[in-house]
């Protein structure tokens, strides 16, 4: 009996999704008359694109967690050909250097160049709450360059990343290496 039901069941889900689907190829405009599917067909909705590959961020590719020693790295790409990189240094337990920069990511080199970073000291209590912060500047410029399943950081500014190398972040990780 129960086998019975859900084969009736079985059944009139997909003659409902077969009538729906059926339904769909057809519209009905403001005066009711009955467009054909091929009409349909060229409707589109330039709010709703279907991002394909070749549309993507190349960015992409390096989104993730990287570290180097007791620093870590956080990228993510935005827009259409750019990233933002957030980079935490811990000084100690308690203080970090902490970079943000946003470059394009030039996908045919692996390259990203920045112009724009800010590098800020920020102290934190023990539950992590920000009990100073100073930015040291605004102006920052470098390189980051991709290969191997990490990348070497070269900071224009002050220098103090003379190809230093981050590697990408183990799984399990991840989260806990930036703040």
């Amino acid at each position: 009996m129960k086998r019975i039901i859900t084969a009736l069941v079985a059944i009139t889900v997909l003659l409902s999704m077969t009538v729906s689907i059926s339904g769909f190829a057809r519209y009905v405009n403001e005066t009711e008359e009955l467009v054909d599917a091929e009409a349909v067909q060229e409707i589109s909705n330039p709010a709703i694109e279907l991002l394909t590959y070749d549309s993507m961020n190349p960015a992409v590719e390096v989104n993730g967690f990287y570290y180097c020693d007791s620093a870590s790295a956080k990228v993510e790409a935005i827009g259409t050909d750019r990233a933002v990189i957030n980079v935490s240094w811990y000084i100690n337990s308690r203080t970090a250097e902490e970079w943000t920069f946003e470059g394009r990511f030039d996908p045919e080199t692996k390259t990203l160049k920045y112009e724009n970073a800010t590098k800020k000291i920020v102290t934190s209590d023990l539950k992590d709450n920000t009990v100073f912060e100073e930015t040291v500047y605004t102006d920052g410029s470098g390189e980051l360059r991709f290969e191997n399943g990490g990348f070497t950081w070269n900071d224009g500014k002050q220098n103090v990343a003379a190809n230093m190398r981050f590697e990408v972040a183990p799984y399990a990780e991840k989260e806990a290496l930036y703040l």
